[in-house]
């Protein structure tokens, strides 16, 4: 058995490197790996880990990482010790797991992987056997500023052969944020939409010598910008609002829309998460996401409050170009400073029915949970958020179908999907049902009762014309297990519904890697596939639309960086509008996600007056902090988050590139490699996206005259 000093000894003889007197790595080189074979296997705990010290180190994997092979050939992958992003000084950080079979081989890796940064590190170990009870296994500090002066310190330690977690508070904050501001100052400054600004980013001097910010809109769209707020060291503000001005044209002309801003919330980050390199965020605990009704704000003493200012073009707003400013007042008075804003409106409108075909789920169940005597007028208005976003207000996990007049009323905003049905069992009193087991649906009596119970729906669709509209969702990322009873029934359902069927099931991965035939009656058993974007194949996806199949794709918990996702709060918001840019121009029929509202620990709706929400659950499941939340149950309103419009303006760059696409398809080729050329490689500037944009309005334009 292999101890901890001679991987330590080993590692150090491999790695030696020259700054921090010790071993530095710069982002991907930031690597080490070695495979333990045990010749006598067995089932010991594990008990692994490492000491380094980083500078602004930021990546998905920052951490000692083992897999474990079993003696039987299985696997246990992905099992993490995780060090804190950002700068800080040696930092030790363990785990611990206990196997349930004899382990043969461990593959131990420390690494800043998929990231940025320098990176020492030093004393890696791996034992066979439990340290003492009561061991702390790893400490990370996290601040409190601006909300308190104070930091949360979480510690992370054994009890029995159990992890646990303790946070202990700590006053005052040993973290300070370099602040740009005197300790008296106050600056107002714009942001763009896409990027994440937390309450510690300051304006650096040539954003608060900027002063000002350009947009452009099509018709019938909307386009926003952050408006920052930053306070020095010493000054606070109370009640504190936004006035945007009229924008008007060089010859006097008022902009034919509107103009709203929305208070930025702020969550805490959990202790235990993939960082993202774009994100910058160690050491600090508020990340921003909800957004609150416009309303008084409180500025604390050395912090950025954001504003979400969304300007909308009516749908017969003249072309050209509108300014304006914009200031912020505090008790009506006006703070130094101001933005000055330019809406250039685009010559060409967008559809009035929604481009993209998504299936974003906001799901009834929760709406009923947290709003118990008001849950027809919240659904409604949860549906209009939805609807607001060019968004379908979808749920896949439906245990009955939508209510036609719901129906209706989506179509004349610019519905273009929604899913009928899912293949469950439902369970009662449960927010929600994903999946049932295979010897539960596979029968005669199940599948009686859900073709029962929707012929006489599905004719009342087809009435209505909203059969066009419609598919039956099943079997959500199963396995093959299923495969072979999906391949029977979801015939019929075709036969008796004469409805497409949709599935995730892994049905396109396996196909994917070759384990599936692609011509098996199996593989072809439904009409649409969701494969995750991280699987997804040009040349599959091909074949199965030679076929008269579409192909959807998703993302939740995954994939992490460098693929794009919207599923963290932690990621930066330009990524939702690359995903729309990609699923244009790899040709995927629609876009899955699946939830928006997964409000499973709220017990309440949460107040809406400060922008701090302490005691609100993140609703952290996996890795992907804020998964399955992009919208926040507040006591009058279902609130949007910053990623939510992100999402939308996705939507809307993807109807451009169909409007550009269906002018001159080669320029708008060019133009989508400015921002992405594969799923793994795109810009990260939002400068580039945004000037991408403005070349697809020329192609639109200068073809449309």
């Amino acid at each position: 058995m292999m101890k901890s000093s001679l991987i330590a000894a080993m590692f150090a003889a491999m790695v030696a490197g020259d700054a921090f007197g010790g071993m530095l790595f710069e982002g991907e080189r930031a690597k080490f790996d070695k495979t333990i074979v045990y010749d006598h296997p067995d089932s010991a705990p594990i008990y692994w880990g490492g000491t380094s010290r980083s500078e602004e180190a930021y990546g998905t994997d920052y951490c000692v990482f083992i897999d474990i092979i079993y003696e039987d050939g299985s696997a246990t992958w992905q099992k993490w010790a995780k060090w804190t992003g950002g700068t800080h000084g040696w930092e030790k950080t363990s785990n611990v797991f206990i196997p349930k079979k004899p382990v043969k081989k461990i593959i131990l890796a420390a690494f800043l992987r998929h990231g940025t940064g320098k990176i020492s590190i030093k004393d890696v170990f791996v034992n066979r056997e439990l340290p003492p009870d009561g061991t702390v296994l790893a400490v990370q500090r996290r601040t409190n500023l601006p909300f308190e002066d104070s930091d949360d310190v979480m510690e992370r330690y054994l009890s029995g052969t159990k992890v646990l977690q303790r946070v202990r508070r700590e006053s005052p904050s040993t973290y300070r944020p370099a602040n740009t501001l005197p300790p008296e100052g106050f600056a107002i400054w714009p942001a763009d939409s896409m990027r994440i600004v937390t309450p510690l980013d300051f304006p650096t001097a040539a954003e608060r010598a900027a002063g000002g910010v350009a947009l452009e809109l099509a018709r019938g769209e909307r386009e926003s910008v952050q408006v920052c707020l930053s306070t020095g060291a010493g000054a606070e503000f109370t009640g504190v609002t936004l006035d945007v001005s009229a924008l008007k044209s060089d010859d006097g002309t008022r902009f034919a829309g509107g103009a709203t801003w929305e208070r930025v919330g702020y969550l805490a980050l959990p202790f235990d998460y993939h960082h993202h390199p774009e994100s910058r965020h160690g050491g600090m605990k508020w990340v921003p996401d909800p957004l609150l009704p416009a309303a008084p704000m409180r500025l604390r003493r050395g912090g950025t409050q954001t504003a979400l200012l969304t300007f909308a073009a009516d749908r017969d707003a003249k072309p050209g170009v509108y300014r304006g400013r914009v200031r912020a007042l505090a008790g009506g008075k006006a703070l130094p400073g101001a933005i000055d804003v330019s809406v250039r409106v685009r010559g060409f409108e967008l559809p009035r029915t929604f481009g993209l075909r998504t299936g974003f789920a906001m799901m009834d169940g929760f709406i009923r949970k947290l709003y118990p005597d008001r849950f027809r007028a919240m659904k409604r208005a949860a549906w209009d958020l939805m609807l607001d976003h060019r968004l379908n207000p979808d749920d896949i996990t439906r245990t009955s179908p939508p209510e036609i007049g719901d129906l209706i009323y989506a179509r004349e905003r610019g519905m273009n999907y929604f899913t009928v049905q899912n293949i469950v069992r439902p369970l009662p009193d449960q927010p929600w049902t994903l999946m049932t087991s295979p010897k539960e649906l596979f029968t005669d009596r199940f599948y009686g009762w859900f073709t029962n119970s929707l012929s006489g729906y599905v004719a009342e669709l087809r009435r209505h014309g909203l059969d066009r509209y419609a598919a039956i969702y099943g079997f959500d990322e199963r396995e093959k297990e299923y495969y072979a009873g999906m391949a029977e029934m979801y015939p019929k359902l075709k036969r008796d519904l004469g409805l497409p069927v949709i599935t995730s099931a892994m049905l396109y991965r396996d196909m994917a890697k070759g384990t599936l035939a692609s011509n098996s009656v199996e593989a072809l058993s439904a009409d649409w596939y969701v494969p995750g974007t991280h699987v997804f194949s040009k040349g599959l996806t091909d074949y199965l639309h030679s076929r008269g199949k579409q192909v959807w794709w998703y993302v939740c918990c995954g994939p992490a960086h460098p693929y794009a996702n919207f599923a963290s709060y932690e990621y930066p918001p330009l990524e939702a509008r690359v995903l729309a840019w990609q699923t244009y121009s790899h040709g995927v029929d629609g876009f899955l996600f699946w939830a928006v509202n997964f409000w499973s620990h709220a017990k309440e709706p949460f107040d809406e007056g400060d922008t701090f929400f302490p005691g609100v659950d993140t609703y952290s499941k996996f890795d992907m902090p804020g998964d399955g939340v992009m919208t926040y149950p507040g006591r009058e309103h279902v609130l949007p988050g910053l990623r939510l419009a992100s999402v939308r303006d996705g939507v809307e760059d993807y109807e451009w590139l169909q409007l550009a696409g269906q002018r001159d398809p080669a320029a708008t080729a060019e133009t989508i490699g400015r921002v992405t050329t594969e799923r793994r490689r795109w810009d990260p500037s939002p400068a580039t996206l945004r000037a991408a944009r403005g070349l697809l309005a020329d192609i639109i334009e200068q073809r449309s005259r």
